[in-house]
């Protein structure tokens, strides 16, 4: 409960002067109204009108002023806790009842009662909304013989509203950020209970809005990329109905510089002659948080002939590139892998190629089987055309001779048996050297044997018990088929009869 009420003005003690002003009662008890001042009462002579005297002033409330009527009440204070005025009272005394004769005098007035005023302030929290506070205001209370009671009492309530719980943010930042290459910043915002987002944003630096507006939104998500390696700092910022702009969140990502680009040069084997065009190859990687802009091959600008600066059509990223260069004159010619990326932004030569080029070759051919034609000078075997073969000494392919049978000293190369006539169970040698042929075979007795040649050394039957035809047949290499047998004869037996 909360309590008011003035007090009142107490009667003068002596002629000539008004009563104090009432004390305060009834104010709260930890802080109660205080007391009026005390009254004045002002001479009365015959002439003079009588005035009473003014209420005392109370704290915080307006003084009461002096009557003006003569022998009238006092009047009640003006403002809230005001005093009231004192009253004004006529005394006429009879003649012989003092020395200087008839007089008349303003006694026994009284103070003006005194204003009321009560304060009490709850902390914040204690008044609940089912918390009930009861407030009674009394008047001031009346003056002795008259006086005018002071004003009512005045109660004044403060208190203090809880705030609404502060706003909350939460940052969400990438896992790893590298240099030039974008990532994603977001980051929720979330009023307290009873509040509502006005705008928020993310910064970085602090007080450098990241986002397209400050619109109230939840999650912001900006993209954000540099140039510069370090540890960047984001803010999470926003402001409520109830709260100015501030920081909710921070959190920091160190943004690194990825290894740089790697490339290799390669060129087509062999040695490299004038005039004869080189294939150089290129392969291009970055690592992980950086990507290829544009890369190529260049040549060199000291090199012995041709053109230098870049080769390729085009400098678009490709992770392999290949270019095809002729140099006109001998020497050593040097090409780079030339590239830059996001994080690498400037033109770069991440790998050198040194290639020593001679005159121009004389080729000479061979035969690397009997369809493929090898070019001393290019290194390259060039099958030849169906149904030609290759001719040692030439590059052109020829078309295939006919088989035939090659002596070799004493052996005519066709199908020979030696000895051609032998007892019964001995084994032959067999000879044959055929040229020009895709395949041959020798049949007979039981046995086969194939190539085109027997060697030097023939080979060797198996037991003959009967006379033996053996036959050699061959394909040749004009598609054309030879054949050829020897025979081999038994010893006649003798029986004497």
């Amino acid at each position: 409960n909360i309590i008011a009420a003035g007090g009142y003005g107490a009667q003068a003690a002596t002629n000539g002067l008004a009563g104090a002003g009432g004390p305060a009662s009834q104010g709260y008890a930890s802080s109660p109204g205080n007391s009026g001042a005390n009254g004045t009462a002002n001479y009365c002579g015959n002439i003079s009108p009588v005035i009473s005297g003014a209420g005392g002033a109370s704290p915080n409330g307006g003084a009461g002023v002096a009557g003006v009527v003569p022998q009238s009440w006092g009047n009640t204070g003006y403002s809230p806790g005001g005093g009231g005025s004192g009253a004004a009272r006529l005394i006429v005394l009879p003649p012989g009842g003092s020395p200087s004769g008839f007089r008349t005098f303003c006694f026994l007035s009284g103070g003006g009662g005194g204003g009321a005023y009560s304060q009490k302030t709850y902390a914040a929290g204690v008044l609940t909304p089912s918390f009930q506070v009861n407030i009674v205001v009394g008047s001031g209370g009346t003056g002795a013989a008259g006086a005018g009671p002071g004003a009512p009492g005045q109660v004044k309530i403060t208190w203090t509203a809880a705030p609404p719980p502060l706003p909350t943010a939460a940052i969400t930042l990438p896992a790893a950020a590298y240099v030039g290459q974008p990532f994603t910043v977001s980051s929720t915002f979330t009023a307290g209970s009873g509040d509502t987002l006005a705008e928020d944003n993310i910064d970085s630096p602090l007080g450098t809005g990241l986002g397209a507006d400050t619109n109230a939104i939840s999650p912001k998500i900006i993209s954000y990329s540099t140039s510069t390696p370090g540890t960047v700092t984001f803010y999470a910022r926003a402001r409520t109905d109830n709260y100015a702009w501030a920081t909710y969140d921070t959190q920091s990502i160190n943004v690194t510089l990825p290894a740089a680009p790697t490339a290799t040069l390669t060129v087509n084997g062999g040695t490299h002659y004038t005039n004869q065009p080189l294939t150089i190859t290129a392969h291009f990687s970055t690592s992980t948080g950086d990507t290829l802009v544009e890369d190529n091959i260049d040549a060199a600008t000291g090199n012995p002939a041709g053109p230098s600066g870049g080769l390729g059509d085009t400098t678009n990223p490709d992770l392999t590139k290949v270019v095809t260069f002729t140099p006109t004159a001998a020497g050593t010619y040097t090409f780079n892998a030339r590239a830059h990326s996001t994080a690498y932004p400037s033109w770069a030569t991440y790998q050198t190629l040194q290639v020593t080029v001679i005159s121009s070759c004389v080729p000479s051919y061979s035969c690397t089987d009997s369809t493929h034609v090898h070019n001393s000078c290019t290194g390259v075997d060039t099958a030849c055309s169906s149904g030609l073969i290759c001719s040692s000494g030439s590059s052109i392919c020829v078309n295939p001779p006919s088989p035939a049978y090659t002596p070799t000293g004493s052996l005519t190369g066709y199908l020979q048996a030696i000895p051609g006539i032998v007892h019964a169970g001995d084994a032959v040698k067999l000879y044959w050297n055929i040229s020009n042929v895709s395949s041959c075979s020798v049949t007979g007795n039981g046995q086969a044997f194939s190539g085109a040649s027997s060697g030097s050394s023939g080979q060797t039957t198996a037991a003959i018990t009967q006379q033996t035809i053996y036959l050699l047949s061959c394909s040749g290499l004009d598609n054309s088929h030879i054949t050829n047998t020897a025979t081999v004869n038994i010893v006649p037996g003798f029986q004497e009869l």
